[in-house]
């Protein structure tokens, strides 16, 4: 659903997420399927127009608002998006911003938030606008909100996980709804690695919970003001070099099965590798690799990536930690 409250459009501020039809049948999700770089919103009657120079890494999404089936283009490109919104709600969101124009501009940061808009009922001059404006927006280079803490697992203990890893690990699925049940599925080209996942109860997870709780815990409350959480499901994760292992950028809480999670843990169990490490494209292109034993630690709401190993093998001990509700009490 487009969102429906009325607010006025400010510089600065966080666009809200929305979901539409597109115009191949599919749906799209602004905050979950619209990844890193600047972004190009368009919304307006017979909207859904090519926009072949936009500066590269820019993602365009056209709203055709209002009824009839606009042609969908036969060139899909995944930074493109042709949606539909036949009730015309999100851009009667935004009447005092229209100002009577028929069609409205949004330019958007990496991290989703207002750097300008325009209406006009010119479409191709709101474009061209749009591609001036877009040429002198750089790429998000602020830090991400994360935690990086050292010498969380000893080398013994990495070693261990590795070990057993190495007896027994299977293909790592994806947390979806489908038809409004909850799958895990196998998603080759958007999520390829082997994982073991460690026993919930089992001695080795209660070993490793009780770590966190010494050396992770009161960091986390330090920099997140949150004392209270519990543990979820642990994996020991390989990414391999030559199997061409990755995890296209997500988050980690927005399914029903997974809305439940805090925070995510990465603790790397190795370092004898190239490339890999963690991104947050939301706020920069940097890849977040601790020492061997070191973890990342940061909201499930952050968009990431665990980027491709370019040698050798990258393991990582993945955990996460999730609100303590009534339920759980």
């Amino acid at each position: 659903m487009p969102p429906q409250t009325k607010t006025r459009l400010e510089v600065g501020a966080r666009f809200p997420n929305f979901q539409m039809h597109d115009v191949y049948g599919g749906q799209c999700e602004f905050y979950r399927n619209v990844i890193g770089g600047p972004t190009l919103l368009l919304c307006g009657r017979s909207i859904l127009i090519d926009l072949p120079d936009l500066p590269a890494g820019t993602n365009a999404i056209m709203v055709h608002s209002g009824d009839g089936e606009p042609k969908a283009p036969t060139d899909r490109h995944p930074r493109k998006f042709f949606l539909l919104d036949p009730n015309d709600a999100l851009r009667r969101r935004f009447t005092e911003e229209m100002a009577g124009a028929s069609a409205l501009a949004i330019i958007l940061d990496a991290n989703q938030r207002v750097i300008e808009f325009k209406a006009a009922s010119d479409i191709t001059d709101l474009a061209n606008w749009a591609r001036v404006r877009l040429a002198t927006t750089g790429r998000a280079t602020g830090p991400a909100p994360v935690l990086v803490l050292p010498r969380v697992f000893e080398p013994d203990f990495c070693r261990r996980l590795i070990s057993i890893w190495d007896e027994q690990h299977e293909e790592g699925r994806v947390s979806a709804t489908v038809d409004g049940d909850p799958k895990s599925l196998l998603v080759p080209d958007f999520k390829k690695r082997l994982d073991h996942q460690i026993e919930r109860g089992s001695p080795l997870y209660k070993e490793i919970s009780h770590t966190l709780g010494r050396k992770l815990a009161g960091d986390v409350e330090k920099a997140f003001t949150v004392d209270r959480f519990r543990s979820e499901a642990y994996y020991v994760a390989c990414y391999d070099a030559e199997r061409g292992d990755f995890f296209g950028a997500h988050r980690d809480n927005n399914s029903p099965k997974t809305a439940n999670r805090q925070f995510a843990v990465s603790i790397n169990l190795n370092d004898d590798f190239d490339g890999g490490g963690v991104n947050f494209p939301e706020y920069n292109d940097e890849a977040y690799r601790p020492e061997t034993g070191g973890a990342v630690v940061f909201s499930c709401s952050l968009m990431h990536e665990a980027l491709s190993v370019t040698r050798g093998k990258r393991f990582a001990f993945l955990g996460f930690l999730c609100r303590v509700s009534s339920e759980y009490r």
